[in-house]
């Protein structure tokens, strides 16, 4: 019986501060010293062989690195390849390479100009997040997939326009654009649409993205059935939303909720038809008003939950900094993670004997806070429950809690 052994053709080398792989005659970079300063230029070959991959890390972490001229038969770059060049101002991508990696110019937050060829087809996950400088895009006509948190905390970037060969757009792409005013579509697209700036998908049956820096109210469309958890993360202009009858969720997971960071918001609507959610002096609740969703951050003074109400569901008010007291009824029994977050003007509160249950960090960041009375029927803690409240003096805890 007889075997038959496959070896790669591969070598390791070095030239100058260029570390590389040779294999089937290509060129990979590998490695460059992270303390490296100023401009590189990657030669076009090695030793007659032309350079065609930039490796994943590569230029991991070159801080010092103010600029980049790729060798013009690139035809990859791989993830994290330039993750962490801060002082990279400019880059431009040769003609060769079809798609932008995973995290390829993560925390690249000097870069402020990127010039992407036709023929790029996709742009990765985190592939330019946290590009704080960078103001503008173009996107080529070639492209058809932008993942998701692509753009993420690119927080200078203010308008942007989806090619009309885009099928498909990942979750949070454009989250914490801060000053993103308007996502426009070519009208050529069949996947995506834009209205008055706001993406939807195709036949507005989704709800997509509302930019960051869209200042005003917005009447969510009838026929929209969920609004997605982050859908409205740090939408910092918006200051009133109108839910229609035809919406049956609203995302609240993992730690996002739908309307986290809006602190110019201060009503939320629900039209009267709707099965499934209702709205009470413009805060969020349930259809038959026993768990309440969702305080506007705008709302200020004194909030009375009214009687009724079981459950305060997460994030119920969070951020809501300029609440000063907030008064929890006889009957409520759960109050949900990170329900009274960031309220930072809430001096003191009481939890009802009903409740029984609290979630993880309830009042982190209460940092005015100075008195709590829990329900002694409460017999479980989690974890940061009064996390930075830094005037907290008096907690009257239940006698049988862990």
């Amino acid at each position: 019986m007889g075997f038959l052994c496959l070896f790669s053709s591969l070598n390791a080398g070095q030239s100058g501060l260029f570390t590389y792989e040779l294999a089937k005659g290509s060129v990979t970079i590998t490695d460059y010293p992270d303390d490296a300063v100023g401009a590189v230029a990657v030669p076009e070959e090695f030793d007659g062989h032309p350079v065609t991959s930039i490796g994943k890390n590569a230029f991991w972490s070159c801080e010092k690195l103010t600029s980049v001229a790729l060798p013009l038969g690139l035809t990859t770059i791989g993830e994290h390849a330039f993750s962490g060049c801060s002082k990279l101002t400019r880059i431009t991508i040769p003609p060769k390479v079809t798609s932008i990696e995973n995290s390829t110019f993560f925390q690249c937050n000097g870069l402020i100009h990127v010039t992407i060829p036709p023929g790029v087809t996709s742009i990765g996950r985190h592939a330019f997040f946290e590009c704080t400088e960078l103001e503008e895009i173009v996107l080529p006509s070639s492209l058809t997939t932008i993942a998701g948190a692509a753009f993420d905390r690119c927080t200078k970037l203010d308008k942007l326009t989806i090619p009309a060969s885009v099928t498909t757009i990942g979750e949070g792409a454009f989250d914490s654009c801060f000053q993103l005013r308007s996502i426009e579509v070519e009208p050529e697209n069949t996947s995506f649409l834009s209205v008055d700036g706001v993406l939807f998908n195709a036949d507005r049956s989704e709800l997509i993205h509302y930019p960051a820096a869209k200042p005003g109210t917005f009447v969510i469309p009838a026929g929209i059935t969920t609004i997605e958890r982050r859908m409205f993360n740090y939408q910092n202009d918006l200051t009133r939303v109108s839910i229609p009858a035809s919406v049956t969720s609203v995302g609240d997971i993992d730690g996002y909720s739908a309307f986290s960071h809006c602190y110019r918001l201060s009503s939320i609507e629900v039209a009267p038809e709707n099965r499934h959610y209702s709205s009470i002096a413009g805060v969020l609740f349930n259809a038959d008003h026993t768990k309440i969703i969702r305080c506007p951050a705008r709302r200020s003074g004194d909030y009375v939950i009214p009687p009724g109400v079981t459950e305060i569901e997460d994030h119920a008010f969070a951020q809501c900094s300029q609440l000063t007291s907030i008064t929890i009824p006889p009957g409520v029994i759960a109050i949900g993670n990170h329900a009274f977050s960031g309220c930072s003007g809430l001096k003191e509160i009481t939890t009802p004997p009903s409740v029984t249950r609290i979630g993880c960090g309830v009042f982190q960041q209460c940092r005015q806070l100075t008195r709590v009375t829990l329900s002694k029927n409460i017999t479980r803690m989690d974890y940061g429950t009064f996390w930075d409240c830094r005037k907290l003096t008096h907690v009257e805890l239940p006698p049988d809690i862990t």
